[in-house]
């Protein structure tokens, strides 16, 4: 039965490729009829596309190219159909082949058919990387030519509180970095690694592993510190003030807060009501003034309410969900007052790269800024800042970051890069949090395409969310009307 169903989840995925194909065509017929923009009709068919499978706009992307690139390569459309492959290795086929024109991608349908049925998605995308390869290098060459100039840094949440972060560089550059990072950690497992005079190590092993060891050092690296030294790395968090000062740990938070608000100048909370904070571990973490209100970090507990668990767990807008525990260790990480035993971490370090000037110490205080907000009564939707603050664009659009997580566009979890009028500024439309919404940059171009409209429901439109929700209506060219609702503050 298992091997069965497989099957037909490969003919399912063939079915839908060619009705995505088909919609393509529609959709452009469509337009050449109407005598409409073609670059915008092509422009919306991916984002339906997404809405319909209920996936990203990039993942829409390659379904729509492996539609379009099917009817070439007969063989991999009929092993497909036949359910012989699944669709991440037709996928990856017409992906290391997109940059060949028809004929010679159908001359590499050919070759590989004989291994579709015995080789792995490893395999696949080797073998037709490997054809594409032998039979027009110039496209492959060109291909990398364009790939070098997508090169970047990304993020991407990870459980448990953790994070990836990933480099997309050359081969040559990436295999190098590795290289320094490991032989780093070899010498220090290995006890070779010391300071300047030779005595104290450099960078104390302190029963970690030999991976532990690599992926301390490249963070450090990367950030400029030295062994020791607090990362000036800002979080954004959001918890109930119940969970940020527990009963049982608030004596000890209470006084360590106290003393970063002494140390640095922080403000008071006015009680229990509704408090939020916002946490650095060095000055650093500020960036350029102009950026601080949408970089620095934001704690926001919730507005007055009933009783709630000490436990609630806190929330990082974009990564997902932290325990309370962990989450007041994050907040207080660089409170603790300096401890005369213990000896100051080594200033010296491996090669690559030199401290950062000015650099905050592990035992200094950090920042600790508390700024209120305020959410509806059960401490689902946020409602609005702290009355007292500026209410300026940066402001406004922290707001709609803490209350959209990601991206608002249904099924699309990018992160937030523009903030978007629901109901157009030049139509009227208000600078409100109501009226506006955190999108990716794309999904706000999409927006503005023709037949894509959007506009927020009223509470007896929109699911039964509560009366504080913020739900919009997303409507698309063919009609076909999609549901966003803002995520849960805390919950």
């Amino acid at each position: 039965m298992i091997a069965g169903l497989e099957h037909v989840k490969g003919a399912i995925a063939a079915a839908q490729a060619r009705a995505t194909a088909q919609f393509g065509r529609a959709t452009v017929r469509e337009a050449l009829a109407n005598r409409a923009s073609l670059p915008k009709a092509r422009s919306s068919i991916a984002p339906q596309i997404a809405l319909a499978r209920r996936c990203s706009p990039a993942t829409a992307d390659r379904h729509l190219g492996l539609a379009r690139a099917l009817p070439g390569m007969p063989h991999t459309r009929a092993a497909l159909t036949a359910g012989i492959i699944d669709e991440r290795s037709a996928t990856a086929i017409v992906r290391e082949t997109n940059v060949l024109n028809p004929e010679l991608r159908a001359r590499v349908d050919e070759l590989i058919a004989p291994r579709l049925a015995t080789s792995s998605l490893k395999q696949l995308t080797g073998a037709a990387a490997r054809c594409a390869a032998e039979l027009d290098p110039a496209a492959v060459v060109a291909k990398h030519e364009r790939a070098m100039a997508e090169r970047g840094v990304w993020t991407r949440p990870a459980p448990d509180g953790m994070a990836y972060l990933s480099i997309f560089g050359p081969l040559t550059g990436i295999v190098s970095a590795y290289a320094s990072v490991h032989r780093h950690a070899t010498a220090v497992v290995a006890g070779h690694h010391e300071t300047d005079d030779g005595e104290t190590p450099a960078d104390p092993l302190a029963e970690r592993t030999h991976t532990q060891v690599m992926a301390d050092a490249a963070l450090r690296w990367l950030s400029g510190l030295t062994p020791g030294q607090a990362c000036p790395v800002a979080l954004n968090l959001v918890m109930p003030a119940e969970s940020l000062l527990a009963p049982k740990s608030a004596n000890t938070d209470a006084k360590l807060m106290a003393q970063c608000r002494a140390a640095k100048g922080g403000s008071e909370t006015d009680g229990d009501d509704s408090t939020a904070g916002q946490t650095s571990s060095s000055p650093g973490a500020h960036g350029h003034p102009g950026d601080r209100d949408n970089t620095h970090p934001t704690l926001a507990p919730a507005a007055t309410r009933g009783s709630r668990s000490t436990e609630t767990p806190a929330r990082i807008p974009g990564h997902g969900i932290l325990p309370a525990a962990l989450a007041r260790r994050l907040l207080l990480h660089g409170c603790e007052p300096t401890d005369p035993a213990k000896p100051a971490s080594p200033q010296h370090d491996s090669p690559p790269p030199a401290p950062t000037p000015g650099g905050t110490r592990l035992a200094e205080p950090a920042q600790v800024f508390l700024t209120r907000i305020f959410t509806s009564p059960d401490g689902r939707d946020l409602l609005a800042l702290d009355a007292t603050a500026r209410l300026f664009p940066p402001r406004l659009r922290a707001a709609l970051i803490l209350r959209d997580d990601t991206c608002r566009t249904p099924y699309c979890d990018a992160t937030i890069r523009h903030a978007d009028h629901i109901q157009p500024a030049a139509d009227g439309g208000p600078t409100s949090l109501t009226n506006g919404q955190g999108l990716c940059a794309r999904c706000n171009y999409t927006k503005e395409l023709p037949g894509f409209t959007t506009r927020v429901l009223d509470p007896q439109e929109g699911p039964e969310a509560g009366r504080h929700t913020h739900v919009t209506g997303l409507t698309t060219p063919t009609r076909h009307r999609y549901l966003s609702v803002a995520p849960p503050l805390l919950g």
